[in-house]
């Protein structure tokens, strides 16, 4: 166990961050606050490991200050998932993605925000109002029948079910006629199984009828004999 390095108070770190970055920190101390040096040498790639030392990714996770590439991140957490008494790697993984998307949105709402409207003709700039914000998502049919269908939306909720007023409609019978639903908050889609006979799997995990999951790009969804995988992006409506 090395001593903790010097970490900014969670106060002081950019709000939608500080969530992910307190769980980093926990699994950290969990995993017995080994040295940086060997977490960056463990964590580093066969091809280019002093890339990695350098950047000293293992230290920036734990400031908080930005948000590493999930790809880094996921390493990281499974790696000390793994040193840690009493912890389940794979389920720590997902608990925190969960938190780092919600991160990643945070940031890339606040870089929508940041961005500015220039005026007609006077030079004058104003920030980026929330309503020019959109959520956009698509539902693309990866495995079974219909492969290659594709359903684009923005206004939610989206009944899934083999019933012809669905907005999904899949009309195979492993699906019940109204299946499961997709909502939106804000730029956050969620998913829920409506009571079907066979149940939602989101990630090949059951889903618990009556609660609401939060979808992220390139989740995978099992209903009845189709596979759907789930696409999102966040833009501004100057770009439509």
């Amino acid at each position: 166990m090395g001593p903790e390095p010097p970490l900014p108070p969670l106060d002081d770190l950019p709000e939608g961050i500080r969530d992910f970055t307190s769980a980093v920190r926990d699994l950290y101390r969990q995993s017995g606050s080994p040295k940086l040096f060997y977490l960056n040498l463990a964590l580093g790639s066969q091809d280019d490991p002093a890339a990695t030392i350098a950047g000293n990714f293992a230290l920036q996770a734990l400031r908080g200050e930005h948000l590493l590439p999930w790809s880094i991140a996921e390493r990281l957490i499974h790696m000390m998932a793994t040193w840690a008494d009493g912890v389940d790697p794979d389920e720590t993984v997902e608990q925190l993605h969960t938190k780092w998307t919600a991160a990643d949105v945070s940031q890339l709402l606040s870089r929508v925000q940041d961005m500015v409207v220039k005026t007609s003709g006077k030079g004058l700039a104003t920030p980026m109002h929330e309503d020019l914000m959109l959520a956009r998502a698509t539902l693309e049919v990866t495995r079974g029948p219909g492969k290659g269908a594709r359903w684009d939306f923005e206004d939610t909720p989206i009944t899934i079910g083999r019933d012809h007023n669905s907005r999904v409609q899949l009309t195979d019978e492993s699906v019940s006629r109204s299946h499961a639903r997709i909502s939106r908050t804000g730029v956050n889609f969620t998913i829920e199984d409506l009571r079907s006979t066979n149940g939602t799997y989101l990630n090949a995990k059951s889903l618990v009828v009556g609660e609401q999951f939060l979808l992220t790009p390139n989740d995978q969804l099992r209903i009845g004999k189709y596979t759907l995988t789930f696409h999102a992006d966040i833009i501004s409506r100057l770009q439509q």
